[in-house]
């Protein structure tokens, strides 16, 4: 009588199981990670700032400043970083005497067109991969009275343990079209940049 007992509540658990199983719902694909030795350390994403600050300037733009060799610590609440860090810094700690910035920028501009180009490269401890993670959505038409609505577009990468955000300001009245159009052009020349270093 204990073995039908025993064997009963093997069944109805294998049972739960399989009924269990045939009713959760479809799996979704798992973003692939590398392993954790393929992140760059900090002096090598500091070496690709430069790399970028020195190789990469798009036809008809110039170099206008960058924060490679002047860094910036920026200070902020440590509650908008869910508690972790009170700086954008290598150890997010205020006291660090020697703080090392996670977040550089470079600045380009073009005079004729009426673009300023920035650059900013982010990093991160945890490996992203290659892609492009996020671009503008259109200016919202219940705004029209707003001015800068449309004269700027942003567009962001993940580059190994990087993030590079492009943004794209005009300040010569624009169309929209124009603006995403050379958004456009630049996204083309960040990626294939991106894409030569991998």
């Amino acid at each position: 009588m204990q073995y039908n007992t025993r064997l009963s509540a093997v069944i109805a658990l294998f049972l739960v199981g399989v009924v269990g199983c045939e009713n959760s719902p479809p799996e979704h694909p798992v973003a692939k990670t590398a392993p954790t030795q393929n992140v760059l350390n900090y002096p090598q994403y500091l070496e690709f700032v430069k790399h970028l600050r020195d190789n990469f300037t798009p036809e008809g733009y110039s170099h206008v400043t960058d924060t490679v060799e002047r860094p910036v610590t920026i200070i902020i609440e440590k509650d908008i970083s869910f508690g972790k860090r009170e700086t954008l810094t290598l150890t997010g700690d205020m006291k660090d005497p020697r703080p090392l910035p996670t977040q550089n920028r470079v600045v380009y501009q073009d005079q004729n067109q009426g673009y300023v180009l920035y650059l900013d490269v982010i990093y991160t401890d945890t490996w992203l991969g290659d892609q492009l993670l996020s671009w503008d959505l259109e200016a919202p038409n219940e705004l029209p009275d707003v001015p800068v609505l449309g004269q700027s577009s942003q567009s962001l990468y993940s580059h190994k343990n990087f993030l590079v955000k492009v943004t794209l300001n005009a300040f010569k009245g624009q169309s929209a079209v124009t603006i995403l159009k050379e958004i456009n052009k630049l996204n083309r020349i960040v990626a294939s940049h991106l894409a030569q270093d991998s």
